[in-house]
């Protein structure tokens, strides 16, 4: 896959970025409630964004990419990894990938969002989602005066890195994370000109895996025996934003917030 050199910057800092987050994560007896926080604040972080509102790229067919880059806030992750050591610094999760976006006849969009497999044999990461987005004011309610919505999405999300381990001070465990993420959304946007506001509600659900292979375990035995646990959790969403359209080039920001987490994201990307 050849990527230009502004993703290839990208990539890096993300994975400069979570590389440090993984460092600092010192897990150990994780309890129920640590496990919802965990899979609450990725969830937040990485559930499908295009930064886009309501309407389509064209009548008939249009297309977009470009690169998005964003922080979200993962205090109750933090909260956990400083309960173990207290120097843990990891509040802001970086997200985002590489965007493409299709629109087709009838008011349907397609979107995928990805972050390739980056990493080495201490981190690995990768990210990718999918959408379909049905815009009805392109043909049914195109009486309408504002472009309305209707958005699924699906996340994928793997992590495999090192922690301390649990028993033998000293030495390091692998431990992976795998989360999945499936969401609807309703928007509404109005384009003045070169500038469309949008606006959005929606609910998510999150399931996520986390894995310890090392001595020992880092789950509270309430939560399990063995090596893994899981946790669902579900939630509101509400999203807000803009894009400015430049001809060929589009500049969009965002702010969202799903499962009482924050999240701030910018997109540069070009298309027709």
């Amino acid at each position: 896959m050849k990527i230009s050199f502004l993703n290839w910057i990208f990539l890096s800092i993300f994975m400069m970025s979570t590389s440090v987050l993984a460092q600092d994560l010192a897990l150990d007896n994780i309890s129920e409630k640590d496990m919802e926080d965990i899979v609450s604040d990725f969830t937040s972080a990485f559930t499908h964004t295009s930064i886009s509102g309501a309407n389509t790229m064209g009548s008939i067919f249009g297309f977009e990419v470009g690169v998005i880059v964003g922080m979200a806030s993962v205090d109750r992750i933090e909260k956990i990894a400083q309960r173990e050591d207290p120097n843990s610094d990891v509040s802001g999760l970086p997200f985002g990938g590489l965007l493409g976006r299709l629109t087709v006849p009838f008011g349907i969009t397609g979107e995928v969002l990805i972050i390739p497999e980056i990493g080495d044999e201490d981190f690995k990461f990768s990210n990718k989602s999918l959408a379909l987005m049905w815009t009805p004011t392109e043909t049914l309610l195109s009486f309408l005066p504002l472009s309305l919505a209707i958005k699924g999405h699906y996340t994928k999300t793997n992590m495999d890195f090192k922690i301390p381990d649990a028993v033998t001070a000293g030495s390091d465990a692998d431990a992976s994370f795998e989360n999945t993420i499936m969401g609807l959304q309703v928007l509404a946007s109005k384009s003045f000109i070169i500038v469309e506001p949008y606006a959005g509600l929606g609910f998510i659900m999150g399931d996520g895996n986390l894995k310890y292979s090392g001595s020992g375990t880092i789950f509270d035995t309430a939560v399990t025996a063995g090596e893994s646990a899981s946790k669902k959790v579900d939630g509101a969403q509400f999203l807000l934003g803009a894009n400015l359209n430049l001809l060929f080039f589009k500049i969009g920001v965002e702010y969202s917030n799903q499962l009482d987490a924050d999240r701030y994201g910018l997109k540069l990307s070009a298309g027709f």
